[in-house]
């Protein structure tokens, strides 16, 4: 990830700039803008502008239109420099995350957008309006909620002009955040330049509850049900071998619809057990990534398949009680992880409880099943764990002691891939369902 990125979520709105996220509504795309730049227009959007990268260069691309309606299709906020345009949704734009938390994160943010001053030097050339300004530093809160920051060089209003209503993100672990929508440089006299005003995400939210009716959240729309994942599940390969396991990667994204079809959905998990869902607790903003409810709908299609049933919501706490699927957006093997581990949430989990371990990646050591005695890594956190910071229950010790600890992906390249060749002959999917349930059941206990 690169902060070109941005560029894609970047929008031309008149003569300032916005920032496209995909919201809760799987129909619709909003463009969070600073209001002024609508209401200096006269309430009216004379441009709305985005790019994308095609034939190594970047084109233009006007966004649809028809009008501007307050509570129909123009959002502002009544007290605050903000507002929220919806178009029709636009597609392949849902790599953008929101980042709550910008006074915490300590690393150098970015601002982009569209200032007049590119935009006068390149008249012509529509694609070199672009600016990114690197070494953003927050600095302060202001008494109307904004963030003031810093921008090295110390630009002048003159430079920054037009870049009203374009993003402040960050790139972290590969992926790009929207900390919020920049409005203006910081209200001073006589004061040396270089800071600017943002509006952080959350304040956002206030104009989704204003027009509770019209909007709806700031969050990725697969969030809102399992739907939008089925066709990434279960994504056996094999290599030269696929056509081995097709038959059994298509059954499996079958029996995906019964935890669809079901009334569980990713928002209803991540707000019944929240950070608890996750190996590093701290991580917050993971909640939100693509990967973790991917590896929940695998997990539940699992669950259904070994214990012959389909599970409700009022079953998940129980199931949650005694099996754990503990998960991280990371890029890294989960060698990585296994220190986090030692600190993520085992409460509620019952003795021998089996903890299921969801990352991006199989085992680089094809190693699936933990063994404690083995691993020196392990060995060394048990001497060197912080018994404050170790959440499990009362009678209960280290956490690699009391539990099994697998990753997810045992129940799909170990158990599928690895023995491809077993599969290649089924055809029918009541003998597939048998083997599945009877390899499943070896791990998960019914």
């Amino acid at each position: 990830m690169t902060i070109d990125k941005a560029r894609e979520y970047t929008v031309i709105v008149n003569n300032g700039s916005g920032v496209i996220f995909q919201p809760f509504d799987p129909d619709s795309t909003y463009i969070l803008t600073a209001k002024h730049n609508i209401e200096n227009a006269g309430n009216l959007i004379d441009d709305l502008i985005r790019f994308r990268f095609d034939n190594e260069r970047w084109e233009s691309i006007e966004i649809p239109f028809e009008f501007l309606e307050e509570g129909v299709s123009y959002f502002p906020h009544p007290d605050k420099d903000i507002a929220i345009v919806k178009i029709t949704r636009l597609e392949d734009l849902d790599t953008i995350s929101r980042f709550d938390n910008v006074n915490s994160y300590k690393d150098d943010l970015f601002v982009v957008g569209y200032p007049e001053t590119r935009r006068k030097a390149n008249i012509d050339d529509i694609a070199k309006w672009f600016r990114v300004d690197p070494g953003v530093k927050t600095v302060s809160t202001t008494a109307d909620l904004r963030i003031e920051a810093t921008v090295p060089a110390n630009p002048g209003l003159d430079e920054m002009s037009g870049h009203s209503g374009g993003a402040v993100v960050l790139i972290a672990e590969g992926r790009l955040y929207l900390t919020g929508v920049q409005n203006s440089m910081a209200r001073a006299k006589d004061e040396q330049l270089g800071r600017i005003e943002f509006t952080p995400i959350n304040q956002f939210d206030e104009i989704i509850k204003l027009y509770a009716d019209q909007l709806q959240p700031l969050l990725p729309a697969y969030l809102s049900n399992f739907s939008f994942l089925r066709n990434e599940a279960f994504d056996l390969r094999a290599g030269w071998d696929s056509d081995d396991v097709i038959f059994t990667k298509n059954f499996l994204r079958d029996k995906c619809l019964e935890v669809i079809n079901n009334e569980i959905t990713p928002i209803g998990i991540k707000n019944l057990f929240k950070e608890r869902l996750l190996i590093d607790t701290n991580r917050t903003n993971d909640l939100e990534c693509k990967t973790i409810w991917l590896l929940w709908l695998e997990f539940l299609t699992i669950m259904n398949i070994t214990k012959e049933k389909i599970h409700s919501v009022d079953e998940l706490s129980d199931l949650f009680n005694h099996y754990r699927l503990f998960c991280s957006d990371t890029d890294e093997d989960w060698s990585s992880e296994l220190e986090n581990l030692v600190y993520s949430d085992y409460r509620g989990l019952k003795k021998d409880g089996l903890v299921i371990v969801g990352v991006k990646k199989s085992p680089e050591l094809e190693t699936y099943i933990i063994d404690p005695q083995k691993i020196p890594l392990i060995t060394q956190a048990r001497k060197s764990q912080n018994f404050d910071k170790i959440k499990i229950d009362d009678g209960f010790g280290f956490p690699y002691d009391e539990y099994k600890f697998i990753h997810i992906d045992y129940f799909k390249k170990a158990l599928i891939v690895d023995k491809r060749k077993e599969y290649v002959q089924i055809t029918d999917r009541n003998v597939l369902l048998e083997k599945l349930k009877q390899l499943y059941g070896e791990v998960i206990i019914t």
